[in-house]
Parts: C-alpha cells; sequence; structure tokens
C-alpha cells in the first residue's frame, strides 16, 4: 500500500476527527502507518503523513513529530497522556528502561528532552506557541520511572506567522543516526560555527574537533569505551534484546537497532543475516562476536570527520538531562540540515565507575573545567543516506 492511498479505517477515522474531540484520542491510537512506505513516510514527514490521515488537531501532529525524535538504542520510552485539545503530558516509560547501560537513567532524560524538542519545531512550523512545563509534579523516583510527567505541554490559541524553527522541521526529514562509514574531507570550524548558530546552546555548550590530527588522538578513547561495553556480557545483552534481524521483526517491533541502521548494505548485509547472526546469549558474547563487533566499530570510527560534544556545568540532575537532550535534538536537526551524517557515541559517557575515568580522560584532552559534564557526544562526516528506523503504532504511546 503506497502512502497516499488510505483503508477504510483511515478513511473513517478522517470521518470521525472532525465530529468531536472527546474522540480525537482514540482516533489517534488508531492511525498506523500499514506498510514500509507508509512507515518511512510517516518518519520522514509526521505532520503530512497526519494531514493526509485526516488527523487535523495541531497537538496530535506535534506528538506525531515527537515521536520521531532521537532515542538511544530506538527504545522510543515515551508516554503520551492528552489532557484536552490544548493540552497534553509527556511521560517517560520505565518499560523501557536501558539500566546496565543507563543506571541513573540520563540517557532516558536525553530521550525525553529531543521529544520535547520536536514537538517545539512541529508547534513553531505549524505556527503556534507552545508551553512547556518541566516536571510539574515533581521528579519520579527512581523506582517508580514513569508515574510523574516529565513535561506538560499547553498549545497557544492563536496562530502566529512569525514563529522562526530555523527550517528545522524540514530537517526531519534527513535526520538520521548513520552509524556506516564516512566519507569526503574533514569538517572545518567554519562548520562549527555553522551548527553553533543554528543550535544556538542555552544549558550547554558545543565542544568540537576537527582536524586529522586531533582526530586521531579521539578515536582510541572511543575505540577503548566500546570495547569495555561488549565485553561486558551484562552491558552487551542490551544491545541484543534491542537488535531486530528479520525484515517482519523488524517492521512487527517498529523499535530497536539494525544491521542496516549500522550501515550494512547488500550484498554484505544478507551475508551477515544470514551466516554471521548467532542471536543466543553465548553466540552473541562470544569471543569471535565482539572481535567482529570491535573491528567493524573501529572500521567506520576511522572514517569520522569531526568529533561534537555537548557539555554541561554546575547542577548534573534529572532536569539539566532533559535540557541537554532537548540542545542534542537542535544539534541533530542542525546536521541535518546542513548535510552532515551524525553518530551518537556515549559508552564513554556511562555512569559507571570503568566509564567515569573515560569521562575524566576526554575532559582532560578537551580542556574542560573540573565542573564540566559531558553529556552526549558524536562523529559528523558525509554519508549517503541509510536506513529509516520505523516507529511503533501510536496506540502504544497513548496512556
Amino acid at each position: 500500500m503506497d502512502w497516499y492511498k488510505f483503508s477504510r479505517r483511515s478513511f473513517l477515522s478522517r470521518s470521525l476527527v472532525a465530529s468531536s474531540f472527546l474522540l480525537a484520542p482514540d482516533i489517534l491510537k488508531s492511525l498506523k502507518a500499514s506498510s514500509i512506505a507508509e512507515v518511512e513516510f510517516a518518519k520522514r514527514d509526521p505532520l503530512l503523513f497526519a494531514e493526509r490521515n485526516g488527523i487535523v488537531n495541531p497537538i496530535h501532529k506535534i506528538i506525531l513529530t515527537g515521536i520521531v525524535a532521537p532515542n538511544s538504542h530506538n527504545s522510543q520510552p515515551w508516554k503520551i497522556k492528552i489532557l484536552s485539545d490544548k493540552q497534553f503530558e509527556l511521560y517517560a516509560d520505565g518499560n523501557r528502561q536501558l539500566l546496565p547501560i543507563d543506571p541513573v537513567n540520563r540517557q532516558l532524560y536525553h530521550t525525553q528532552g529531543t521529544f520535547i524538542e520536536f514537538a517545539l519545531v512541529a508547534s513553531e512550523h505549524l505556527g503556534y506557541d507552545l508551553k512547556i512545563q518541566l516536571f510539574p509534579q515533581g521528579i519520579d523516583k527512581a523506582q517508580s520511572i514513569g508515574t510523574l510527567p516529565v513535561a506538560k505541554f499547553t498549545l497557544s490559541d492563536k496562530k502566529r506567522s512569525n514563529l522562526n524553527s530555523c527550517g528545522f522541521y524540514e530537517a526531519i526529514q534527513n535526520r538520521q543516526m548513520n552509524r556506516g562509514e564516512y566519507s569526503g574531507d574533514y569538517l572545518g570550524e567554519d562548520l562549527g560555527q555553522e551548527i553553533l548558530s543554528l543550535v544556538e546552546p542555552k544549558f550547554s555548550s558545543l565542544v568540537f574537533v576537527f582536524g586529522q590530527n586531533r582526530i586521531q588522538e579521539i578515536i582510541p578513547m572511543f575505540q577503548r569505551s566500546f570495547e569495555r561495553e561488549i565485553s561486558n556480557p551484562i552491558q552487551n545483552n542490551v544491545s541484543r534484546e534491542w537488535f531486530r534481524i528479520s525484515k517482519e521483526d523488524i517492521y512487527t517491533k517498529r523499535d530497536g537497532i539494525t544491521l542496516e541502521g549500522n550501515g550494512l548494505k547488500q550484498p554484505i548485509l544478507w551475508i551477515a543475516k544470514t551466516f554471521f547472526m548467532d542471536m543466543s546469549e553465548e553466540g552473541w558474547n562470544s569471543e569471535d562476536s565482539v572481535k567482529q563487533a570491535n573491528e567493524s566499530f573501529a572500521k567506520s570510527l576511522e572514517t569520522s570527520k569531526g568529533f561534537v560534544f555537548l557539555v554541561s556545568r554546575g547542577l548534573d540532575d534529572a532536569k539539566s538531562w532533559v535540557q541537554a537532550g532537548r540542545e542534542f535534538g537542535r544539534l541533530t536537526l542542525a546536521c541535518a540540515k546542513l548535510g552532515i551524517a551524525f553518530h551518537t557515541m556515549n559508552q564513554a559517557f556511562v555512569d559507571t565507575k570503568e566509564s567515569k575515568e573515560t569521562h575524566d580522560e576526554f575532559k582532560k584532552s578537551l580542556n574542560l573545567p573540573k565542573d564540566a559534564r559531558i553529556q552526549l557526544a558524536g562523529r559528523m562526516g558525509y554519508a549517503s543516506a541509510s536506513f529509516v528506523s520505523p516507529r511503533r503504532e501510536l496506540k502504544e504511546f497513548m496512556l
């Protein structure tokens, strides 16, 4: 089924949307991209996807855009509660935590921030002010993640014509985590200034590493961090649990990570899936599998054309993690707008004793102040478009 054709369900949805807002949450739950083409279209242009499926309420369009935001392991840890036709709340999904590699939920809260920023980009594109209140009822305790809202959103009553989103909405169609090999020239300081002017960070600093010699100094630290994580079976099993191999698995579960997303293309993709992917716990953590993963990561890492670090200072708590996530969302959109491929690499910055040592090593190399905290990092370069990671059906996000 092509994206521009509609099922009977889509027709009924469009008819019912206009009749009563009270039915709208149920309609939103029933909205479904039913083919691979529709899944990709829904992620590349969620507002047009909503329009073509009869979704007219701005709140619903904003939610559709929020869920295409970048998130760790494509875990999509968001829950939504619609309060009215002008308000909704965002909750973290406690069932989608990645505790072995994210023990204090730093990445979970980063991901709440990316949703918030993508929602804001959508509202500005639609011409509405969006008021965002963080933690309106306080912050969840670690053992009860998902009980209290991370944010409450209130949409303005009137549209405005002078809102400026830097063209970030258009950049969504090109935003991808590209884990493959990069090509072309090394990036330079001029590009860093362009990214800064687009992101306009308010809560964090962006620290860039450019130049071949400097990049080669940084690469071994990232490589050691990756090797340490996948050599730990408990941490390495997180990727195993979220890995999707078959096309059926990818487009049925519509979450997780894939070989396609790691940059593999045919015929290597078929060979890897057919002969080398052992999804058993023993096979995944075997010496050969770990060696192959290290070699693949090193091959891509070596082609990096620049690095960027998102650094905060002062308080290092859930609110600061959400704010860092918001600016990370803008960073990924700025790169997409400028045609730069991006790959998040956070193995060095998880909250473990071993990672703290690597984090401090990075701080020293980057000449950061004592109270600085590296929240996120990524490599940059040039690459062809990679796999479009799908998103789950909307009903799975709704409370």
